[in-house]
């Protein structure tokens, strides 16, 4: 099945990339696209995940603004209970 036929490209070449390099895991916010790559093995982080990985290894000093900002600028949206969460993880709840 061609990848192309239900992901978009950049979907599509990102999970071909990371099969081909073996990578440890693919960022991606797309459920569809998140979904077929987690059926190949391929660890899945979005980009919610990342920074919250970023506050706990120490490379940032506080998730929410940043989740804030993403919202406002860019229209990403990020559904509540998600936020949440990675507040509560980042131990900003």
């Amino acid at each position: 099945m061609r990848l192309r036929n239900f992901l978009d490209a950049g979907e599509a070449e990102a999970i071909c990339l990371a099969e081909e390099l073996r990578a440890s895991a693919l960022l991606m916010d797309e459920v569809r696209g998140r979904t077929y790559a987690k059926s190949r093995g391929i660890e899945v982080i979005g980009a919610v995940g990342l920074l919250v990985r970023a506050k706990r290894r120490g490379t940032i000093a506080e998730v929410g603004s940043l989740l804030d900002r993403l919202q406002s600028e860019s229209r990403f949206f990020i559904a509540p209970a998600l936020m949440a969460e990675a507040l509560r993880q980042a131990n900003e709840a």
